[in-house]
């Protein structure tokens, strides 16, 4: 089996359209910020709240979730059990 150049990786990524990191979601976007509400009054905790997200066509990571959730003085509970 043959490898693959590194030329022509890049040349196909390019074409493609791939890049290395995934798109920027503005933090201060209404419908997410209604969507972690949403997902955080129903007790999702972070990593599910992300999930959903994703599902729905977000992108976003874990880090973002919180900030949004913070910013809204949404503070995670702790469950006594």
């Amino acid at each position: 089996m043959e490898g693959v150049s590194l030329h022509t990786l890049q040349r196909h990524i390019g074409k493609w359209g791939l890049t290395r990191r995934a798109l920027k979601v503005k933090v201060d976007n209404l419908k997410l910020k209604i969507q972690v509400a949403i997902y955080f009054v129903g007790n999702l905790s972070d990593d599910e709240i992300v999930f959903a997200l994703q599902q729905q066509g977000w992108k976003c990571m874990l880090r973002q979730v919180a900030r949004i959730r913070k910013s809204q003085g949404l503070l995670q509970r702790f469950s006594a059990f």
